[in-house]
């Protein structure tokens, strides 16, 4: 096979810096044959003229550099501190860093520091009496903030929004917790409701009774969809078409759908900025917020896409 293979092409060339699968595509890299010719895409490499100046050297070949320095459609970024009432911009464009914005929500984050825990405790206890399963303060406080981001991107026209939650339980506990939102007209469920029904018909009786199958849809109707790789294979397909025709408004996503799928939406939201990597749990690197952040904003049809950053107490 390989004596036929002419090109390769390596999307996301960026995993090279992964702990786990780098590896993998820089001995991949090393052992395809000379003669073989690359593209090598990717929108987060820091080091683009180094990274061609190692492949030139590996197989003797030149290796040209094609980049932009400019994004076709800018960002706006804001900040949205934990437990707070509004947004702050913190960066538009290629305008210079707004520091004065970004120290005024983190004045707001302490502010609401200590008077929050004292309100997390009084709602446990309410819903504790009802016979109801507290909440930890922590999910409690993200479906409050993530409840205030969509009424905001409701009101101001923000959607079709991707909430990136980096665990699949975050997805689901989010998802979830937007019973109140309905935001889809009654054709529009209809239409959810006729692609979901013709894909899971070809499942097996066992497959249609998995909770992820019978549960999904209700939520799918209202406009709101979830995607990590804990589900089956047919129903990440059935959200990723619901959400490229424009049916769901809100997406709950992990990391990799902003890795393997080109779905850009108005806005990107950060309900969280910690990950578990496999070894510990830490604040998102700049290239991962990068790649993330980057889904905001659709070419030929936003003037500007809109990211909004969920500060935590526990980031400080």
């Amino acid at each position: 096979v390989m004596r036929e293979v002419q090109w390769v092409i390596f999307d996301e060339v960026h995993y090279l810096r992964d702990k786990e699968r780098g590896v993998v595509w820089e001995e991949a890299m090393i052992m395809v044959p000379d003669k073989v010719r690359f593209v090598f895409l990717s929108a987060t490499v820091p080091n683009a003229l180094e990274f061609a100046e190692w492949v030139a050297t590996l197989h003797a070949q030149p290796c040209h550099v094609v980049y932009t320095d400019y994004r076709p459609t800018p960002l706006k970024h804001y900040v949205f501190p934990e437990g707070g009432k509004g947004i702050y911009c913190v960066k538009e464009g290629e305008k210079p860093f707004r520091q004065s914005n970004f120290d005024k929500a983190v004045a707001e984050l302490l502010a609401t520091a200590e008077a929050k825990p004292a309100a997390n405790k009084e709602k446990a206890k309410a819903r504790a009496g009802k016979g109801g399963k507290a909440p930890r303060p922590e999910q409690s406080s993200a479906l409050q903030d993530v409840s205030s981001i969509a009424r905001m991107a409701r009101e101001y026209k923000l959607f079709p929004m991707i909430v990136f939650a980096l665990s699949k339980k975050d997805c689901e506990s989010l998802a979830m917790g937007l019973e109140r939102f309905d935001l889809t007209t009654e054709e529009e469920k209809a239409s959810v409701e006729e692609i979901f029904l013709n894909a899971v018909d070809a499942l097996s009786d066992d497959d249609k009774a998995l909770p992820q199958v019978r549960k999904v849809l209700p939520i799918l109707k209202r406009g709101i969809g979830i995607h990590h790789g804990g589900l089956l294979p047919l129903i990440k397909e059935v959200v990723e078409i619901l959400f490229q025709e424009g049916l769901l408004k809100i997406l709950f996503a992990t990391e990799t759908f902003a890795m393997g799928l080109n779905m850009p939406a108005r806005t990107v939201a950060f309900a969280n900025a910690r990950k578990f990597d496999g070894e510990e749990f830490r604040l998102v690197s700049s290239g991962e917020y990068i790649q993330m952040s980057g889904r905001a904003g659709r070419r030929g049809i936003d003037a500007t896409g809109v990211v909004i950053f969920r500060l935590e107490r526990k980031a400080q």
